[in-house]
């Protein structure tokens, strides 16, 4: 009775130190894996909104220097389920007013009527992590 005693308490014992080493230590690169994965896809959406935006018309303004954009990353209809998601949400509270993330747009012209846009997206409080997304457009 006492071995068996013994047993589950050195299981027990064993078992909840491997389970904090493993979830405390890979919890952050999960996140970081699911933040890469969904700033991917704020950056796809973006930029083929911008290009629909050539396509009618309506292109953003040519610079060769980044403008922040997270303004209209924010507002833009077709990522707000992403951002829920996203680095713990953008918004915890409706009356929260600082995004945890940065979204810088370059726009350059290549020649006549090809433009490359070139969208950074920048978050992280301790770390910085980057993802960049480029794409060349024909304005017709």
């Amino acid at each position: 009775m006492v071995e068996i005693l013994l047993a589950i308490v050195m299981f027990m014992t064993l078992f909840l130190g491997a389970l904090r080493i493993y979830t405390e230590s890979n919890l952050p690169q999960q996140a970081m894996i699911r933040d890469f994965a969904i700033a991917m896809n704020i950056c796809e959406r973006f930029i083929n909104s911008l290009q629909n935006d050539f396509m009618e018309g309506d292109p953003p303004p040519v610079s060769d220097t980044e403008k922040d954009v997270t303004e209209a990353v924010l507002d833009n209809p077709a990522i707000q389920n992403y951002l829920k998601v996203f680095a713990g949400g953008v918004g915890k509270k409706e009356t929260e007013l600082v995004a945890n993330f940065k979204t810088f747009l370059t726009v350059k012209k290549e020649d006549t009527d090809l433009y490359r846009l070139i969208v950074r997206f920048q978050w992280g409080a301790r770390v910085k992590h980057t993802f960049t997304l480029q794409e060349l457009v024909y304005k017709r």
